[in-house]
């Protein structure tokens, strides 16, 4: 009974280590104009790897208390192609920056260096809000959430699985648009919409709808019954991760510089400057300026860029 637990934590181990690495290669070996294009075609694959397991549960679902077995063997068979071809990866050329310097060295650096730590704590705001949106909620319990809302076996199973195509296809626009408006313009503009989408629809809604609009008359029978799973959805999970959404919506515009097709050194400067910095940027100037240009039409209006860096005589941009 204790071996389950130990494979599964050396499981959660290897994921770890897995979600880690790639990006960081990416991001080190890859120019800067289509950095963000490199690193994102990482969560691209894994979509697809979603999508694929989504697929492989729809073709065993039938076998019965078995299909936990195969399910666990399509994972080792698709970590043997890996362990072959990771030996044939370039190296990132950095090996020497980090020679004569033990790990815990390294790990009390990116505390007490103020540059790290800012980079650490702005990708991590990232990183936890992307995963408290309730995007891999949908992934991982997509299937329960169908089954639990009413619909047979097969079609949630079918359910989940255009949802991991439509997780797959839609990550390849992301990809091709990293580069051109920015990570951190993208989830500004992803976030607001992910949290009205949370609080309008819900899987659930289906099973209130049946239960509650039998409740009001004929005449406000849909408004009612609409109004009710309005209510649902706002107090209960989906509305949870929709107040998360809005809320890190809020954080990444006021601390959360941009770095899009910055290079490694370039982002030295970016991350150096105080935090307060970039607050005051975005409230003081900023948003004065789009209310100004875009909701009075003040075409006086000018902008300030916050950060201004200069490459190959290129004027600066804002950062």
């Amino acid at each position: 009974m204790v071996l389950p637990y130990v494979m599964s934590l050396v499981h959660g181990i290897r994921n770890g280590c897995q979600n880690f690495h790639p990006p960081s290669l990416h991001a080190e070996v890859s120019p800067a104009s289509i950095r963000g294009g490199i690193i994102t075609s990482f969560q691209l694959w894994v979509a697809f790897g979603i999508f694929l397991g989504f697929c492989s549960n729809l073709i065993i679902y039938r076998i019965g208390r078995l299909a936990w077995r195969f399910q666990l063997a399509e994972e080792f068979a698709s970590a043997i192609p890996i362990l072959i071809f990771v030996w044939l990866c370039p190296g990132d050329g950095r090996e020497n920056a980090f020679e004569g310097k033990a790990i815990s060295t390294r790990a009390l650096e990116i505390i007490t260096v103020p540059r790290l730590r800012r980079a650490m704590i702005f990708s991590a705001i990232i990183v936890i809000g992307q995963q408290f949106s309730g995007v891999n909620i949908v992934a991982f319990y997509s299937s329960t959430i169908f089954s639990q809302a009413g619909y047979s076996i097969k079609v949630s199973l079918l359910a989940s699985m255009g949802y991991g195509l439509i997780l797959f296809v839609f990550a390849l626009p992301a990809v091709w648009t990293m580069d051109t408006f920015g990570r951190r313009s993208l989830l500004l503009f992803t976030f607001p919409n992910m949290a009205w989408c949370l609080l309008g629809v819900g899987p659930e809604s289906a099973q209130f709808h049946r239960s509650t609009s039998a409740r009001h008359s004929l005449s406000h029978g849909e408004l009612g019954a609409a109004f009710t799973i309005c209510i649902n959805n706002a107090i209960g999970t989906f509305g949870l991760y929709a107040g998360l959404n809005i809320l890190a919506f809020f954080v990444i515009f006021l601390i959360v510089p941009k770095t899009k097709q910055r290079t490694l050194e370039e982002l030295d400067y970016v991350f150096g400057a105080p935090t307060r910095r970039p607050v005051s940027y975005q409230v003081r100037t900023w948003l004065p300026y789009v209310i100004e240009r875009w909701i009075f039409f003040q075409k006086s209006a000018r902008f300030s860029p916050l950060y201004q860096l200069e490459t190959g005589g290129s004027n600066g941009q804002q950062y």
